[in-house]
């Protein structure tokens, strides 16, 4: 399963390996006399400042609906390569040849989208968990004033119905994370602890889970290691004696 860890590693390495691609063909391309340092500094100067103001905000906001599409976001940079490399080609024509120059244009801001791109993939789910989380506070605050009235929990068929007056609007019963689908609720039997989940919301891709228990306090928590597979019973591999 890939994870917002998986995302910040395989970010910064492609990164890293883009800028070491751009400072050895920059290098390569000053050696021939077609690109001055100053020009290939600014070049990534401008490139990665274009590169986080455009692919910041889309990417945060593809990955609000689905964190795995995020990456089209990078496909930003293809105004700023073509229309950086022609502009670099037309100025320098006697000395750089177009595919040279789109290519360098290319590599200026390609770390920086990569990083941009990774950064706004964890902004969006984070900000999806945080909404998550004043969604259930809501139906945990809901849910007291019931008890309160009622003496009873909702029911585990119809407490949607019963919460809506009490919460106010219907887009609280569902996570920005997955929105067709509503919360689980499991209604406490008598007598039951106060650690059982009420409601629960899991967000596999930060590896957290919004929890409310039994107290009907809501929290954000880590999700719990998954238990190792057990091995299958054989008995072949009993010893015989």
């Amino acid at each position: 399963m890939i994870t917002a860890g998986t995302v910040l590693s395989v970010g910064f390495l492609v990164a890293f390996l883009l800028a070491v691609s751009f400072l050895a063909f920059a290098r390569w391309l000053s050696a021939r006399g077609s690109l001055a340092p100053l020009t290939a500094w600014g070049m990534a100067i401008a490139g990665s400042a274009y590169s986080v103001a455009a692919g910041l905000p889309i990417s945060m906001a593809i990955a609000r609906a689905d964190p795995l599409r995020a990456p089209s976001a990078l496909l930003v940079l293809l105004p700023w390569a073509v229309g950086a490399g022609l502009f670099l080609h037309l100025r320098h024509r006697d000395k750089m040849l177009l595919s040279h120059a789109l290519a360098a244009s290319l590599l200026a801001a390609a770390p920086a989208a990569v990083l941009g791109v990774a950064g706004g993939t964890l902004g969006g789910t984070h900000r999806n968990l945080h909404q998550c989380y004043g969604n259930l506070k809501a139906l945990a605050g809901a849910t007291r004033d019931y008890l309160a009235d009622r003496k009873t929990w909702p029911s585990q068929a119809n407490w949607v119905n019963e919460l809506l007056p009490l919460v106010g609007q219907r887009s609280a019963f569902r996570c920005p994370a997955n929105p067709d689908g509503a919360y689980v609720y499991r209604r406490p039997k008598p007598g039951s602890s106060k650690d059982v989940p009420v409601f629960e919301c899991v967000h596999p891709f930060l590896a957290k889970q919004v929890v409310v228990r039994g107290d009907l306090r809501a929290a954000i928590e880590n999700l719990p290691p998954e238990p190792p597979p057990r091995a299958a019973h054989s008995p072949f591999s009993q010893t015989r004696h």
